[in-house]
C-alpha cells in the first residue's frame, strides 16, 4: 500500500537511483546502472564532471559543501488545470509541480524498437544528446531523440553486470562483467567506433564504476574486495586500495564531498546480503567504514538527492528470501541512517538491480519495473519533501533488467529488459506527470 499523505507531510526523506537533467547519473548500482551509471541506472547514474551510464555516478546536483552539502532541485511547472494525465487526477500544489505538468499527452508512449533485444544492458546519455546502449551479447546501438530513430554503434559485446561510464572527454569506458572474456573498451562518439583500453589489474564481475571529480574512474568490488582507478589521460590502471568487505552487486554513489559511498551487496564468501557500508576517499586512496544500513540488501538502488543525502531502496533480503519495499536514507553529515517511507511495491533481483530509479528535473524520483514474484510494469514517484511515494501510470509492458535514461527534454527513455516472454527490444518514453494526490 502507498503511504497516506496525511501521515507524512511533515516528514523529510528521500529515495532510489539517479540521473540529473543532463542525464548524468549520480548514483549507481552495479551493472546497467548507466553506471548509475546508473546506473542504469541503471539503469543505472549528477552535477559532477561526468557519469556512468545507466548505472553510473557523478556528483550531487546543486550541492557545494562537504558530504552534507545541500542544494535546491529544479522545480517543474505546475499543472494549469485539474485534469490529470491519462485520466488520473492531478494534485496541484500551487507552488510548483512534482513529476511534471498535467497535459493531454499520454504519460507512456511506444517509440521505435531497438535494432537488437537487450536485457541487463547499460544506457549512457552522450554529450550530443544521443543514448548509447551496450550489451549484453548483442551489438551496441544509438538512439537519436531528434530523429526518434536507432542506428548501429559499432561492434561491441559485453556480458551481464557490465558498466559504461561517460568520461570527461565525451568518450565512454565500458568495463565488462567478465573482464577475462572482454577487456575494457572505449567508445568514441565522434568516430562512432570502439577501441581497446588498457587491461585491468583484477577481474571484476557485478562491480561498480564511478566517475570521480578528478576525471578518473573508480572500479570496485565484483566478487572481489580490490578496487582500481582508470586514468583516461594515460590509459592506465592503478591500485585504489582494498575495500573493507568484499562484495558484488552493491551500489556506489559519488557524494558532494567527492568521496564514494558503497552500500550493501552480496558477500563474496557466501555470507548473503550485507548491511555494511564504506567510503572511498580519493584524496587518501583509502577506504573507511561508515554506519551500517538498517536492512541487509543487495540488487538495490541508491540515489543522491538534491540535499546531499543518499537513499537506498528495494533489493533482495537473503536471510528471509524475499524482495524488499523498504527504503532508508543516509546523511553524510551525521553518518547516520534513518528509515524512509517504503515503496508501494517490493522490487528486487538476484544479481544486479532489476528496477530503475531516475531523478527527474523536479528532484522527484521515478522508479519503474523490476521483479517481485512476477515481472512488473508498475511505476511510482518519490517526493523527497514529503518523504512519500505516489503511484503514477504503469508502463505499457512489464519489464525488469531494463535501463532508464533521463533525456535533455526531461522525458525518460526506458529500453529493453526482460519479460515473461524473453528479452525485449521494445522502448517506451515517459513524460513526467503529476502524481495522483501528491502534496
Amino acid at each position: 500500500m502507498f503511504v497516506a499523505i496525511a501521515a507524512i507531510l511533515a516528514v523529510e526523506g528521500g529515495c532510489a537511483q539517479i540521473l540529473d537533467i543532463d542525464g548524468i547519473l549520480v548514483g549507481t548500482g552495479g551493472a546497467a546502472t548507466s553506471s548509475g551509471v546508473a546506473g542504469e541506472g541503471g539503469a543505472g547514474s549528477s552535477a559532477a564532471a561526468g557519469a556512468d551510464g545507466e548505472g553510473g555516478t557523478p556528483a550531487s546536483a546543486g550541492g557545494t559543501g562537504g558530504d552534507g552539502a545541500t542544494g535546491d532541485s529544479a522545480s517543474s511547472e505546475t499543472a494549469a488545470g485539474t485534469g490529470g494525465v491519462g485520466g488520473t487526477p492531478a494534485c496541484v500544489s500551487g507552488s510548483g509541480g512534482h513529476g511534471g505538468t498535467a497535459t493531454a499527452e499520454p504519460p507512456w508512449i511506444d517509440i521505435p524498437s531497438m535494432i537488437y533485444s537487450h536485457r541487463g544492458h547499460t544506457a549512457t546519455l552522450l554529450p550530443n544528446g544521443k543514448v548509447l546502449i551496450v550489451g549484453p551479447g548483442n551489438g551496441a546501438e544509438l538512439y537519436d531523440p531528434t530523429e526518434n530513430a536507432w542506428s548501429a554503434a559499432g561492434s561491441m559485446a559485453t556480458s551481464p553486470c557490465s558498466t559504461a561510464t561517460l568520461l570527461g572527454d565525451g568518450k565512454v569506458l565500458a568495463v565488462d562483467g567478465d573482464t577475462s572474456s572482454w577487456p575494457p573498451q572505449l567508445y568514441d562518439p565522434a568516430m562512432n567506433a570502439w577501441s581497446a583500453a588498457a587491461s585491468m589489474r583484477q577481474a571484476h564481475y557485478c562491480h561498480t564504476a564511478t566517475l570521480l571529480g578528478t576525471g578518473s574512474v573508480l572500479v570496485a568490488g565484483g566478487y572481489s574486495s580490490l578496487a582500481e582507478l582508470y586514468n583516461p589521460a594515460t590509459d592506465s590502471w592503478s591500485d585504489a586500495g582494498t575495500m573493507i568487505r568484499g562484495r558484488h552487486s552493491p551500489t556506489a554513489t559519488l557524494l558532494g564531498s567527492g568521496r564514494v559511498l558503497v552500500t550493501g551487496g552480496d558477500g563474496i564468501n557466501g555470507s548473503g546480503a550485507l548491511k555494511s557500508a564504506e567510503l572511498y576517499d580519493p584524496s587518501t586512496n583509502h577506504w573507511s567504514s561508515v554506519a551500517p544500513m538498517k536492512q541487509a540488501r543487495y540488487a538495490h538502488t541508491a540515489t543522491l538527492l538534491g540535499n546531499g543525502k543518499v537513499l537506498v531502496a528495494g533489493g533482495y533480503d537473503t536471510e528471509n528470501q524475499h524482495c524488499l519495499a523498504s527504503a532508508e536514507l543516509y546523511d553524510p553529515g551525521t553518518n547516520m541512517w534513518s528509515t524512509a517511507a517504503p515503496m508501494g511495491q517490493a522490487r528486487c533481483a538476484h544479481t544486479t538491480s532489476a528496477h530503475t530509479a531516475t531523478r527527474l528535473a523536479s528532484g522527484d524520483v521515478l522508479v519503474v519495473g523490476g521483479y517481485d514474484d512476477n515481472v512488473l510494469a508498475t511505476a511510482e514517484l518519490y517526493v523527497p519533501e514529503a518523504n512519500a511515494w505516489f503511484p503514477v501510470s504503469a508502463m505499457g509492458e512489464a519489464r525488469h533488467f531494463h535501463a532508464a535514461t533521463l533525456l535533455r527534454s526531461g522525458k525518460v527513455l526506458v529500453t529493453g529488459g526482460g519479460s515473461s516472454g524473453g528479452h525485449l527490444s521494445s522502448v517506451e518514453l515517459y513524460t513526467p506527470e503529476e502524481p495522483a494526490c501528491a502534496p
